[in-house]
């Protein structure tokens, strides 16, 4: 049990999985380095890599009770939100608010755009 705890995997399809999901979680932290957020379109590659669509199936997996813990919790500290409505929403609340900062106010003129986001 130690041994687990610690990373040894004994079963060679699972060192595959978990290789495979070391390799898409380093390509989503470089991705989150690079554009500030871990929310990625459905169809972005990296490397070659789908990156969207495998970020979609950790969603999916999580939602349905599929995904182990330790991959949600890296995932999670990775910054990666499992409802994205929910993220637009934190998203644009931040931006609201730093807005409201900078300002004086909330009255945000309809065409206004905030680091690429129409408050």
């Amino acid at each position: 049990a130690q041994l687990e705890r610690a990373g040894v995997v004994w079963d060679p399809r699972k060192l595959s999985s978990a290789l495979a999901f070391s390799r898409a979680l380093k390509l989503l932290l470089a991705y989150k380095e690079r554009e500030g957020h871990c929310d990625d379109p459905q169809k972005r590659v990296e490397q070659g890599f789908a990156l969207g669509l495998w970020l979609r199936n950790q969603r999916c997996a999580y939602r349905c009770g599929m995904l182990d813990a330790d991959r949600k919790v890296q995932l999670e500290r990775a910054g990666v939100a499992w409802h994205p409505r929910d993220l637009a929403f934190h998203r644009a609340l931040q931006l609201l608010l730093a807005f409201k900062e900078r300002e004086g106010h909330v009255e945000v003129h309809w065409k206004h755009v905030e680091q690429g986001f129409n408050l």
